[in-house]
């Protein structure tokens, strides 16, 4: 089945939210504090085949706007995935090509990603297992 053709591009209401959504936390004082809370990301890893969110680039291919930070958080949980990212690998230079585009192809099932993005996507995951497997 070709992942691509059946590409909707269009987020639905409840991951619009889930790109602008804080939660709200009530503190001693009986106020509403604004916290961020755990990122999981439910939403996108629950999107049908059809559905993807559509990520804008800038000139240098960086991933902008709300849906790149969607698509950089996506990719961090991805990077602390020790199914996906195994920590006895400790350089992702030296991590296989089949399984960079394993992940490239999980990445691109959830989110549209130009080809030129790509590159840029192989390099977030890269610098956040880096970040990750040192810590």
């Amino acid at each position: 089945m070709d992942v691509d053709s059946q590409t909707v591009d269009q987020p639905t209401n409840s991951i619009r939210e889930t790109i602008s959504e804080l939660q709200e936390e009530e503190t001693e004082q009986g106020d509403q504090r604004r916290v961020r809370g755990p990122t999981l990301l439910t939403e996108i890893w629950n999107l049908s085949e059809e559905e993807r969110v559509v990520v804008d680039f800038n000139k240098r291919w960086q991933a902008i706007g709300n849906e790149g930070r969607v698509l950089a958080s996506f990719l961090g949980i991805v990077a602390r995935n020790a199914n996906l990212t195994p920590l006895h690998i400790p350089d992702w230079r030296s991590f296989p090509m089949k399984e960079k585009k394993n992940i490239l192809k999980l990445v691109k099932s959830k989110f549209s990603i130009p080809t030129r993005g790509e590159k840029w996507v192989l390099r977030s995951l890269g610098k956040n297992g880096r970040i990750i497997n040192v810590t």
